[in-house]
């Protein structure tokens, strides 16, 4: 009996979709089948396509592989959407690879952020740490010194001698209680624990207070205030201690950092509702980087191979933490070598 009379078509079919949906095999299919002789196709389902049978996604069966006498043949089933299929039960799992790939990426990226970081303030650290041990014991050493000079009998025979190094021990106590209140102060800020009061406080008559009391200072450097307070409008809600302590910060600085004769220059204007103010200075200046970083604690600009200015680098976080509680802005404008550009914005009171 010839193989297209031992097979019927439509019983065929029958059994491919039940054993298909049997399986859990709900594609569409294509199949064929041909003689294992010539490869004469005897029969085919009516959406057969030759771009069906592609061989990723064909599968052949023998049909009566232990007839040795009759004529044998092959079934090839084919499925178009086989592909499709495979990528849609792997979405979820796809997804999930890629979710946690993500997740693994950003914590790697993240540890590494963070260890940066943390070595980068432990350096400032410790760099503020070495200043400040520098700073307190210097004021130290020189009461320590006046005061074993006038243990001397023969010092505090001199009325001059003594006045002079009680003078000493003066002014370095006021210096040490300022390095002292600075570090409080920035204690304080992180606790949340500082105190600022709210009235109002005439920027222009504090500045000109600020400057006569850096008068000393300025004439130790040769430093020159030049003041072009034009604002019609300066008086602002603010705390006048927090206030002085602001300019004072930027007055010093710009004494730190210059090279030559500082020249400072302060400027005052009125926008609609605001009170602008700016402190320029002829310093060294900064990059754009560095521009950067000015705010954070500790953070010092680099002078080279030179030591000389000293500091904690809490001057600019405190000013940028003060200037934002009493509801201004502050801006800085630079370029190397060519000064510095520190402006305030305040909303009038």
């Amino acid at each position: 009996m010839p193989l297209h009379k031992r097979i019927k078509p439509e019983l065929l079919d029958s059994l491919l979709l039940i054993e298909l949906a049997n399986n859990g095999i709900m594609l569409k299919y294509s199949y064929q089948i041909s003689s294992n002789k010539n490869s004469r196709i005897l029969f085919r389902n009516a959406s057969y396509n030759n771009l069906d049978f592609e061989p990723e996604n064909t599968y052949k069966a023998a049909l009566f592989p232990k007839d040795m006498v009759r004529e044998g043949g092959y079934l090839m089933v084919s499925f178009p959407e086989k592909n499709s299929l495979i990528l849609k039960n792997m979405n979820s799992i796809l997804a999930s690879s890629i979710g946690l790939l993500l997740i693994l990426t950003g914590s790697f990226a993240y540890t590494i952020f963070s260890i940066l970081r943390q070595k980068k303030i432990s350096e400032m650290k410790t760099d503020f740490i070495n200043n400040m041990t520098h700073e307190f014991k210097t004021p130290v050493a020189t009461i320590m010194i006046a005061s074993e000079a006038l243990r001397d009998p023969d010092v505090n025979e001199d009325r001059k001698r003594v006045s002079k190094l009680a003078g000493i021990i003066y002014d370095e106590n006021i210096r040490l209680g300022d390095h002292i209140e600075r570090v409080l102060n920035i204690a304080r800020i992180e606790k949340d624990d500082l105190k600022i009061e709210r009235k109002e406080v005439n920027i222009h008559d504090l500045i000109h207070a600020v400057s006569d009391s850096m008068s000393l200072q300025l004439q130790k450097k040769n430093a020159k205030i030049n003041m072009n307070l034009l604002a019609t409008k300066s008086t602002i809600l603010g705390d006048e201690l927090h206030l002085s302590n602001v300019f004072y910060n930027l007055i010093d600085n710009a004494i730190k950092y210059s090279k030559e004769a500082p020249e400072i220059t302060i400027n005052s204007n009125n926008t609609h509702a605001d009170f602008v103010i700016t402190v320029t200075d002829n310093g060294i200046g900064m990059g754009r980087d560095q521009q950067k970083k000015i705010f954070e604690q500790f953070y010092r600009i680099p002078t080279g191979n030179l030591h000389d200015v000293k500091g904690f680098g809490l001057g600019l976080s405190y000013v940028n933490n003060m200037v934002k509680r009493m509801g201004g802005t502050i801006k800085v404008k630079s370029e190397k070598d060519k000064g510095s550009e520190f402006e305030l914005r305040f909303p009038l009171a």
